[in-house]
């Protein structure tokens, strides 16, 4: 579980770890869906942040299992801030979908705007 934090219109890098059973997972050849939510309920047509790998999510180093999330001023400059989101990372490595990374994302607000 990872809980995020950022300012509201900024660019930012976060870089996560992918593991399986407390340990790295060499994730050479899989692809990711990043999807940013308001709750937990929401469709996946409702996220308010999506990036997929290739747009935006990059493997950075593939056999220690981790990935890149790069957020632009225009992934949360139509949020209201301070918010608190919730995210997750869907991952499809040799046709097995599973869901290795979740978490929250808050977004604070700036002073200057």
């Amino acid at each position: 579980m990872y809980d995020l934090e950022m300012f509201r219109g900024n660019n930012r890098v976060f870089s996560l770890a992918v593991q399986r059973d407390g340990r790295p997972l060499d994730i050479s050849g899989a692809t990711f869906r990043f999807l940013v939510r308001k709750s937990v309920g929401d469709a996946p047509s409702a996220a308010v942040i999506t990036k997929t790998t290739g747009a935006g999510l990059a493997i950075s180093d593939a056999p220690n299992g981790i990935v890149d999330i790069t957020f632009v001023p225009s992934d949360t400059n139509p949020l209201y801030a301070p918010q608190v989101l919730i995210f997750d990372i869907e991952m499809t490595l040799s046709g097995e979908i599973t869901t290795p990374v979740q978490g929250t994302l808050l977004v604070q607000r700036t002073i200057t705007p």
